[in-house]
């Protein structure tokens, strides 16, 4: 009896990683929605416009919080966010590093509305995670020295999404234009609705391994607090595509607002591993990226 019960929780721990089969449709069903009308429009947002945006709460007791961090949706029951919003007091993180631990899965909520003020995201049902993953190598000391290699987590839904609408994601050699998009339900003056923020510039961290820098002079308008771990995206062929993870940014008034992200393409391997979702040859299977490390070599 043991021995079978075994069996089964071990079953059970790999049973969310989508299969090939899945893996294959969903890069056909990440185009199946069109490009929003007026894409480059700044700031508040409809989030219908953005499906695969999702927002992340504190549960417990049937409670939750209004949106604490962002997320976007790569299958139909993984969500990519940052490495840490899975850590208690996400908002003290760099002044309670000692006191930190992973979230609980039970204690992770997950939902999406377009709702602007407190009392109405607290009247929302949230989706139940199973599983919460951070980046093996996020490390709070070095995310706290504004080293953002690893800021990478991931969020397993206990159901499928019905009828979801993932993000297209990108291959390891993609260019990245310049004009980009960040899109989270950052809270500016209590307003907790989803916003978009339009980066004229961008480009890789010299001095950060896997860090993007995206740039905008327009004041007001970089990521908030609820931002992170929500997407850098680009519009490609009438597509969204993955392109970062939000990790942080700096505060106004700053004279020119960077925004720190996570390199999505170098991370393919890591969410490889973790969800299935992988990238594919040109017949159609899946391929593994290579590793961090033989990337580097």
């Amino acid at each position: 009896m043991t021995i079978l019960w075994l069996f089964f929780l071990l079953q059970a721990a790999h049973a969310g990683k989508i299969t090939e089969e899945e893996n294959l449709k969903l890069k056909k069903r990440c185009s199946k929605f069109a490009v929003a009308p007026n894409v480059y429009k700044r700031y508040r947002e409809n989030q219908l416009k953005y499906p695969f945006v999702f927002a992340t709460s504190w549960t417990d007791n049937g409670s939750h919080s209004p949106p604490l961090c962002s997320g976007v949706l790569i299958s139909s029951r993984h969500i990519l966010t940052a490495a840490h919003c899975l850590v208690m007091d996400e908002k003290e993180t760099c002044k309670q590093r000692s006191a930190l631990q992973e979230t609980p899965a039970q204690n992770v909520g997950v939902f999406q509305s377009s709702c602007s003020t407190e009392e109405c995201w607290m009247g929302k049902d949230v989706a139940k995670v199973a599983v919460v993953h951070k980046h093996q190598n996020f490390d709070v000391d070095e995310f706290c020295d504004k080293r953002t290699t690893y800021d990478m987590g991931m969020i397993e839904l206990e159901q499928d999404i019905p009828d979801f609408k993932p993000i297209c994601m990108p291959q390891e050699h993609d260019i990245i234009p310049q004009r980009l998009i960040s899109i989270g339900y950052g809270n500016y003056s209590n307003d907790y609705s989803i916003k978009a923020v339009v980066y004229e510039s961008v480009n890789e961290d010299p001095d950060m391994k896997d860090t993007l820098l995206a740039y905008t002079n327009r004041r007001n308008e970089s990521t908030l607090h609820g931002d992170s771990g929500g997407p850098l995206l680009q519009v490609r062929g009438g597509k969204y595509y993955l392109v970062g993870i939000t990790s942080k940014s700096t505060k106004p008034p700053a004279k020119e607002f960077v925004g720190y992200f996570v390199d999505v393409r170098k991370k393919l391997k890591w969410i490889c591993d973790e969800t299935g979702v992988c990238p594919l040859t040109d017949s159609g299977e899946s391929k593994k990226p290579p590793s961090e490390e033989e990337e580097s070599s």
